[in-house]
């Protein structure tokens, strides 16, 4: 009886500790995951949907704004892969060969001009189905930060 009794609170203790764990991941699955830590983080974020209906996130750090898109989602949820991105509206003096540059520099984001002519500075992350660790995705944000942040520097000269 005692054994039963051990083993059913060592099944309890494990499936809280797997619970707790789940609530401290990032998960596309779960936008909300991706709002609140934004909020912890210090940026105001709003959650919305895009034109295709599916998640969509909008934060801001200062002045500048950014967007989490969801990516292979299952009817507009379950999504398993999102997308940090930020722009700026550019003149012609900013063009294909600035966007190569930040590139070059930057190992973990993606910069393009795109058909408007504006830059675009991304990140895609699969956050699977056990999800980022709040270190994980905290990293994420924080490329994608460090490099816009550049590019803004680099523009403003």
């Amino acid at each position: 009886m005692k054994t039963r009794i051990a083993l059913a609170a060592a099944v309890a203790v494990a499936s809280l500790g797997s619970a707790a764990l789940a609530q401290d991941r990032i998960r596309a699955q779960d936008p909300n995951t991706i709002q609140a830590f934004l909020f912890e983080e210090g940026y105001p974020a709003q959650t919305m949907t895009d034109q295709y209906g599916d998640p969509l996130i909008r934060f801001r750090k200062e002045d500048q704004v950014y967007v989490v898109t969801f990516w292979d989602c299952t009817e507009n949820a379950n999504c398993g892969s999102v997308r940090l991105m930020t722009y700026f509206v550019v003149d012609d003096t900013v063009g294909v060969d600035f966007a190569n540059q930040l590139n070059v520099n930057n190992r973990y984001v993606t910069a393009m001009i795109d058909s408007d002519g504006d830059l675009q500075v991304f990140r895609d992350e699969s956050t699977g189905d056990v999800g980022l660790s709040r270190d994980e995705f905290r990293f994420l944000v924080q490329a994608l930060i460090d490099v816009a942040d550049d590019a803004q520097a680099k523009m403003a000269q």
